[in-house]
Order: structure tokens, then C-alpha cells, then sequence
């Protein structure tokens, strides 16, 4: 599934496209536009230090945020 990836790529580009988006595309639901507003600024707030891992990870990380916050 990469409904979530393709829609961020689309609206901003390829890196939040294949970070959060992918990191959404993992929940395996439908995600809220709340949601997906809180994991692109959690991204980017956090980008320097997400960036050091791999990529796996970094999409792990948008996965396990939006789990946590709002489950």
C-alpha cells in the first residue's frame, strides 16, 4: 500500500513523501488530516536526528508517533 506515500510526495515532495508517508502507509488504516498534519511536523522537527538512522527507522519512528498519540 502507498496511498499516504504518494499523496506526500505530491504534496510535499519526495523525502516526507517516502518518510511519512511510507511511515503512514505502515499503520494499514485510514489516517486523519490531523494526523498526517502532527506526523509531517513531527518529522520535521525532529528531521536532524530521524535522518541518522536508516531508512527503515526513520519510517518506524513516524509509525510508532502516530501510534502513540493517537491510539
Amino acid at each position: 500500500m502507498s496511498f499516504y506515500r504518494d499523496l506526500l510526495t505530491e504534496q510535499y515532495g519526495s523525502e516526507i513523501g517516502s518518510i511519512v508517508g511510507c511511515g503512514l502507509d505502515r499503520l494499514e488504516r485510514k489516517v486523519s488530516s490531523i494526523e498526517i498534519q502532527e506526523a509531517v511536523q513531527f518529522y520535521k522537527a525532529n528531521k536532524i536526528t530521524i535522518n541518522n538512522e536508516a531508512i527503515n527507522h526513520r519510517r518506524e519512528a513516524v509509525t510508532d508517533f502516530v501510534r502513540e498519540q493517537f491510539y
